[in-house]
């Protein structure tokens, strides 16, 4: 699936759109202040310009087309009017409906839908979720359990003591 993406480090796959009040805030409060990670953001679509938004940003993959979508400073063309863009919204749409969603089911996601925004991480070879943004504080909780699990992973003796990477997310 096409993404677009900024920071560098341990990866966090963040799905929303635009809209969302809750994407809105996690946004407003991380925008330039990642350390330790890369976000991977997909944009999925709930309306005709989440749809748009969609469609755009999986073509061009640009952090600032994305920084624009968020800030609601610039418009995405309609999708439908070219077969490129057709086929850019099928794909992560598709992903998303048939892909994704059935393995959330499969390891006991209760919602019928992503959360947005809903992120996905790997630790240790396994793969966790969680949604929303009520606070500041668990979206930073992710960031740090992700780095500190990849600063662990390339040089395992300078760890922090007092945290472990094998302390499960919630």
């Amino acid at each position: 699936m096409p993404y677009t993406s900024e920071g560098n480090g341990a990866v966090i796959y963040i799905f929303e759109y635009s809209d969302c009040p809750f994407a809105q805030r996690r946004y407003k409060d991380w925008k330039g202040k990642l350390e330790g990670v890369e976000l991977r953001h997909f944009f999925y679509a709930t309306n005709e310009r989440s749809a748009n938004e969609m469609a755009a940003l999986a073509l061009s993959k640009d952090i600032n087309a994305y920084y624009a979508y968020m800030e609601h400073r610039k418009a995405a063309p309609d999708r439908s009017k070219t077969g490129q863009s057709v086929d850019a919204f099928n794909l992560v749409s598709n992903s998303k409906t048939n892909i994704i969603i059935p393995i959330l089911h499969n390891n006991g996601w209760a919602l019928r839908n992503l959360v947005s925004p809903n992120y996905f991480w790997e630790i240790g070879g396994k793969w966790y979720s969680d949604g929303g943004y009520k606070e500041h504080g668990r979206f930073e909780s992710i960031m740090n359990m992700v780095a500190l699990n990849k600063a662990a992973q390339l040089n395992p003796r300078t760890a922090n003591a007092s945290q472990s990477v094998n302390t499960p997310p919630a």
